[in-house]
């Protein structure tokens, strides 16, 4: 009873005589990290949630199998395993938190990156403030000397010196020598430090024994800094034979007349992995997983090559202690420790002015109520600084040069992007809700990348139009009509690819009053078909003829040649877009009737394809054909008016078999939540839609699909096995089953480097002659296009 009434205080002395100002029991969250496969630290080992839970702590920890502690050793330690860490007053990881994820008005401890306005995470930063988020960053909890207190450094050190060994014995090679350093193995490659530094001693043991090749010479080794972090490589450095020169000798070591070395500057590790700062010329962080470059100053190339003759290794990991995690953790465990108490005490509920906390903690809160905190305050000066920078990067446009704003990063936006790089006339800003897309879409100096949420910020998004000469929309189309009002507003021209919705036909009226010119269907299909049918309908109507039916298919499909997967389909617009498209209800005129099709059934209604039979097509209606006998001014002579979608035979069945698993759903489902449960794989997903049990044993789930949807035999149960719908691979969710679907088949069914699409466009027009009644079908104007390295031209 007494342990009750001190927990429901709102002031509560603990075991350790630490107090917590906070409501209820202290509670501290762990998250798991999910920023890449190879973040295995944990902010905290189970030796300190022991610590923490006997002195009245509660610790929830969210499951991982990733973490290098296994959740077994943390439920000994007495943490609670809970999905959901918003009881926590502190949240804690060692890496930044996916924005989707954060929890409004808690407090969050991790290293946020953000100090410097690094452009990577000031989306997270924007999140952070919209929530009215506490951010403590480690990496500002400082002595009164600026110094850091709480850090990963000397294991960076380690792991960085280990993998440029490495790299430098396959350099090496590579030039012709072979070292004992090719006995060196990357960090992650050893259980523990100790084994490394075995490793280690092992090559010292074999340079002591004379076995580096006599063509080297000496290799002499640079360490800069001297903090924690090139005291940590030095430390592993010493159990190699060497002698440490004072600079101030290495003049006595040049002497006019001796031999040079006969390579130079063989290898770099910048463990800083600060693009563009020390070491300028690197502008990328390697990975863990690639974890070298070569670097050629003389011409300013990098190659992941390793045979080129000339150039300079660079390694350049930017999560080197990750690759050690054991003992980082229990190293960043033992240094953060004594400061948990005070971060507890800095729950959102307790006022900024009033924490009762040390000064190093207050120091670090980088972010408070939706504002940052006055220390740093300047991050929103940095970042509007390095926003001009960018936009205003390198060139000054010419009074004649056009901008264009391109609007959204899907796969049509790439080849948009591509086109214009070349065109030395216009200056393209590429809006986008990521900036690594707007990176990847940057090819050129007059393409600019701007960071935007166009359903939020609503005023820049005005900016921006305001001050170009054209917008391109390859938003999703519900965004049309809110971008084509802001055009109107600033009289600026759109172009989109959509069809014309009605909200967007409701503002023809402002838009011809604006004298705005609004552009849609501007793309293949509908688009390119608009254009070759009128074509077509115009000669004929110049002959006198009259249209008695018009019929067009039209597909984006790979070349026969790389059409070898399930689907026989790969994808080069939104994979989301194109099985939503099946979804959607279709409706046309046949023989002067009304064929109405409804929602999700277009698959089941086939059109018979009996051109370029070597393709082995099939076909189904396209959304309302109707429609388009009024706007190409076919008149009541038109008794059939068809368009419809081409596919590769096979595409229709595999695409029913996933809908009858219900991978084609829109619903939101919790297991498809990524923030509720464990990861999960493609099998248990499939279990779970099927309401089998997770464990269930594979051949037995194979069985239950297979009766689903025709058979063990069945086009669909293949095309489900070759997807790896049945896999042990986590599946990255998205909260549908379709939105879960649609990235990993963008995934699986890329087009390769050297693979070829093609679009098949063919117009099948009935025309009527004066006063012949003569039907005369025309097959015209189907095209064959190479998106990558030429264009062919097919008529029939």
């Amino acid at each position: 009873m007494l342990l009750h009434n001190i927990a429901s205080c709102s002031r509560v002395t603990l075991r350790s005589c630490q107090t917590f100002v906070g409501r209820g029991k202290p509670t501290i969250g762990i998250r798991r990290e999910t920023i890449n496969a190879w973040e295995r630290r944990a902010p905290l080992a189970p030796f300190h949630v022991k610590k923490l839970t006997k002195d009245g702590v509660n610790v929830l920890i969210q499951p991982s199998n990733r973490r290098i502690y296994p959740i077994q050793d943390y439920i000994a330690a007495g943490a609670i395993v809970r999905e959901d860490l918003s009881d926590a007053h502190l949240i804690m990881s060692v890496k930044q938190v996916p924005v989707d994820q954060l929890i409004a008005n808690k407090t969050y401890a991790f290293f946020s990156h953000t100090i410097k306005a690094q452009p990577d995470n000031m989306e997270m930063l924007d999140t952070i403030l919209q929530k009215k988020i506490r951010l403590i960053d480690y990496e500002k909890i400082v002595d009164n000397k600026g110094r850091r207190l709480v850090m990963f450094g000397k294991w960076a050190g380690n792991a960085g010196f280990i993998d440029i060994l490495h790299g430098l014995g396959l350099r090496l090679l590579a030039l012709g020598h072979h070292t004992p350093f090719l006995h060196m193995g990357l960090a992650h490659n050893y259980s523990d430090s100790h084994m490394a530094v075995n490793a280690l001693r092992d090559i010292g043991y074999e340079i002591a024994l004379d076995k580096m090749p006599r063509s080297l010479g000496p290799l002499v080794f640079v360490f800069t800094g001297s903090g924690n972090v090139s005291r940590g490589a030095q430390e592993l450095f010493e159990h190699l034979p060497h002698e440490f020169i004072d600079v101030a000798m290495l003049p006595k070591y040049d002497v006019p007349g001796c031999p040079t070395l006969p390579h130079r500057l063989v290898a770099i590790c910048d463990i800083s992995a600060d693009p563009g700062g020390s070491i300028e010329f690197m502008k990328e962080c390697t990975t863990i997983d690639k974890p070298f470059t070569i670097y050629d100053a003389d011409f300013h190339t990098t190659t992941d090559s390793f045979d080129l003759p000339s150039g300079c290794l660079v390694c350049s990991i930017d999560n080197m202690p990750a690759q050690m995690p054991l003992e980082a953790t229990e190293q960043f465990g033992n240094l953060l420790y004594p400061y948990i108490f005070d971060m507890l005490n800095c729950a959102t509920e307790q006022p900024f002015d009033r924490l009762a906390c040390r000064p190093e903690v207050k120091g670090a809160i980088i972010t408070n109520e939706g504002r940052l905190a006055p220390n740093y305050e300047y991050i929103a000066d940095l970042r509007s600084a390095k926003a001009a920078a960018s936009y205003h990067k390198s060139r000054v446009m010419g009074a004649d040069e056009k901008k264009v704003l391109l609007l959204g990063a899907g796969m049509v936006s790439g080849p948009f992007a591509d086109f214009y790089s070349k065109q030395s006339k216009v200056h393209v800003t590429v809006a986008t809700e990521s900036r690594e897309d707007g990176h990847r879409l940057a090819k050129s100096d007059n393409i600019t990348p701007v960071v935007i949420d166009v359903a939020r910020e609503h005023d820049v998004l005005d900016q921006l139009v305001k001050e170009h000469d054209q917008v391109v929309s390859l938003l999703p189309f519900v965004f049309h009509p809110m971008v084509a009002k802001l055009c109107i507003k600033n009289k600026t021209n759109m172009v989109t690819s959509s069809y014309v919705s009605p909200e967007l036909q409701a503002l023809e009226k402002a838009a011809e009053d604006a004298g705005v010119t609004i552009m849609n269907e501007s793309g293949l299909d509908p688009g390119i078909d608009h254009m070759l049918a009128m074509e077509c309908i115009d000669e004929i109507k110049e002959h006198g003829g009259q249209i008695t039916s018009f019929v067009s298919f039209c597909g984006g499909l790979p070349a026969p040649e790389s059409s070898d997967n399930p689907l026989r389909y790969k994808f080069s617009w939104s994979p989301k877009g194109v099985l939503t498209a099946l979804l959607n209800p279709a409706k046309y005129l046949q023989d002067g009737k009304i064929v109405e099709i409804p929602s999700g059934k277009v698959v089941d209604h086939l059109y018979p394809i009996d051109f370029m039979p070597g393709f082995n097509l099939i076909g189904y209606g396209n959304r309302d054909s109707t429609k388009y006998s009024e706007i190409y001014g076919l008149g009541s002579s038109c008794k059939t008016m068809i368009r419809g979608t081409l596919r590769y035979k096979g595409f229709v069945e595999s695409v029913k078999a996933l809908g009858m698993v219900g991978l084609l759903s829109t619903e939101p489902q919790d297991i498809f939540n990524p923030n509720m449960g464990p990861d999960l794989t493609w099998k248990q997903l499939m279990a779970s839609l099927l309401n089998q049990k997770q464990d269930i044993f594979p051949d037995s789930l194979r069985n239950i699909a297979a009766e689903k949807v025709g058979g063990v035999n069945s086009v669909g149960m293949k095309a489900l096995q070759e997807l790896g719908l049945f896999s042990d691979n986590v599946a990255e969710r998205h909260g549908t089953a379709l939105d879960t679907l649609a990235p990993y088949l963008a995934k699986i069914l890329a087009y390769g480097e050297n693979e070829r699409d093609l679009v098949v466009l063919n117009h099948d027009l009935g025309v009527r002659l004066q006063s012949m009644f003569k039907i005369f079908p025309l097959s015209m104007n189907s095209l064959v296009l190479n998106y990558f390295s030429r264009t062919e031209l097919i008529v029939f």
